[in-house]
């Protein structure tokens, strides 16, 4: 046969050959974009629990040895569990509007009480009222640390300052049945600083925890010239940060001031100001002080007694709201049209660090528990890191929200699809941008702020020391510089694309 004949006879095949691959990559293509561009619940409602002050150490899906939360925890094995979340922040307010604009605290700039988040920022209820969502919320109004007059004075339909969730859920689903959209924003705040409390431990009495004084009757009968001392210094710093107005403390302080060697006169005046509106305002101040002088952090004792507090806290917690909250979404009207999220928007310390509350950026503080429902996705646990800032874009997509904002957080959806997240750093700012911690595959760098001198930098490898005791600074160097240059880097380049608020 010439090499003619062949040619025309082969001819035909080389063409649909090339016609049926060229057919097969349009149509892979075409497929996959159809698969990136199906949302996994459109227009389905929204609810999203936030547990003030949870820590995912001290629940038994996260590793903890004491039970204490088995309906999340099966809720959780049953669905959608992130294992390693971080929170941006180490306390409610910047936290909670990171949660909400998908920015760093450090973008966004909320970072005291008398911050105001910039009006041209996104922000998660707007967008989604803008895309026909009723919005409700419930969230404690009494809590200073929630963003209410600082960013939530916007995009919200409703405000629900009402308990127990109950009442939340019957308002929600009030509104899925009248055919509305709907996002509902619970913020719980019951496991917070159990502590400050008259309470004592009934569940875990067995594991030799100790009894402490914790009564605020000494403080009330008898306050010694500490306590005062303490208010002068603790008011003004709040009044300063906007945690507390001055109103009526102001002329309070200055009785003190002007009368700072007279203990009998400052304990007579302060003996009639709690007759007086003005005992409010000083009731935390009584609780905290009477903690601190109660309390010592040395004492493993007493670190153990305020764990069986707060552990008791989560187990009650988890007893009534966690149960309603899940028999809420298995209701039939809901549980083929609603999402759920359970999130926290930051965790507590014992010790572990010389601290008690929420004043650092360690592990026990930031690592939180991150939960999902979404209908018809299967059971998964995921292992990429994430942080609250990836929310907002993820929300948006899984309800098919396509407008593209500005956020430095990722979605998450391609990682509920079985796909790998991108390589990236996850930032978590501690107080103000000075102080921060960056989160990189297994390593956790700090940053301490300028005035903690005696300790500039840590380095952990956090898949073997979640704990954070063994410092590897000095024997990783490159790593630390690498982490600081990608981090710089990075914030350039987001920094040279968007427009960021004043």
């Amino acid at each position: 046969m010439s090499i003619i004949r062949f040619k025309k006879i082969i001819k035909p095949f080389f063409i649909l050959g090339c016609i049926l691959l060229a057919s097969y990559f349009a149509g892979s293509f075409i497929l996959r974009q159809i698969k990136k561009q199906n949302p996994l619940c459109k227009d389905c409602n929204i609810v999203w629990i936030s547990l003030d002050t949870l820590s995912a150490k001290h629940l038994p899906c996260y590793g903890y040895p004491r039970n204490t939360a088995p309906n999340l925890c099966k809720f959780a094995q049953e669905n959608i569990r992130f294992a390693n979340a971080y929170s941006n922040s180490f306390w409610t307010l910047p936290s909670s509007v990171s949660e909400f604009t998908g920015l760093y605290p450090e973008t966004h700039k909320v970072i005291t009480y008398n911050d105001v988040l910039n009006g041209n920022t996104p922000f998660l209820p707007q967008i989604l009222q803008k895309n026909g969502y009723t919005t409700l919320f419930g969230v404690p109004l009494e809590n200073p640390a929630i963003p209410v007059k600082n960013a939530l004075n916007r995009g919200i339909d409703k405000y629900l300052n009402e308990y127990p969730w109950k009442n939340l859920f019957e308002e929600f689903k009030e509104n899925v049945k009248a055919g509305k959209k709907t996002f509902l924003y619970v913020n719980d705040y019951s496991v917070h600083a159990p502590y400050l409390t008259e309470d004592r431990p009934k569940i875990y009495t067995s594991d030799n925890v100790p009894e402490i004084p914790h009564t605020f009757g000494d403080v009330l009968a008898n306050p010694s010239e500490e306590f005062f001392e303490y208010l002068s210094v603790q008011i003004p710093q709040d009044i300063k940060s906007g945690r507390t107005e001055s109103g009526k403390l102001k002329e309070f302080l200055e009785f003190i001031d002007r009368n700072k060697n007279n203990y009998p006169a400052l304990k007579q005046y302060y003996q009639e100001v709690l007759d007086t509106d003005l005992a409010t305002s000083l009731s935390s101040y009584i609780q905290w002080f009477n903690w601190n002088q109660k309390i010592d952090v040395n004492n493993k004792r007493h670190i153990e007694y305020i764990k069986a507090l707060y552990d008791q806290r989560i187990h009650e917690l988890d007893e009534s709201a966690i149960e309603a909250l899940i028999s809420f979404i298995n209701d039939e009207s809901l549980k083929n049209n609603t999402i759920l999220i359970i999130s926290a928007e930051h965790g507590e310390e014992f010790a572990e660090h010389g601290e008690i509350t929420h004043i650092t950026i360690y592990n026990s503080n930031i690592r939180i528990p991150f939960i999902m429902y979404i209908p018809d996705m299967k059971k998964v646990v995921v292992s990429d890191s994430v942080q609250l800032t990836d929310l907002p874009p993820t929300i948006l997509d899984i309800v098919g929200i396509n407008e593209k904002y500005k956020f430095q957080g990722k979605s998450l959806v391609e990682v509920l699809k079985g796909n790998q997240l991108e390589d990236r750093q996850l930032i978590i700012n501690g107080d103000g941008a000075k102080n921060k911690a960056i989160v990189w595959k297994n390593w956790k760098l700090i940053l301490n702020s300028e005035k903690d001198t005696h300790k500039p930098l840590e380095l952990y490898d956090i898949s073997q020391d979640m704990e954070e005791q063994n410092n590897l600074l000095f024997s990783n160097f490159d790593i630390a510089e690498k982490m600081i240059n990608d981090y710089k880097l990075s914030l350039e380049e987001w920094e040279s694309n968007h427009d960021l608020p004043d």
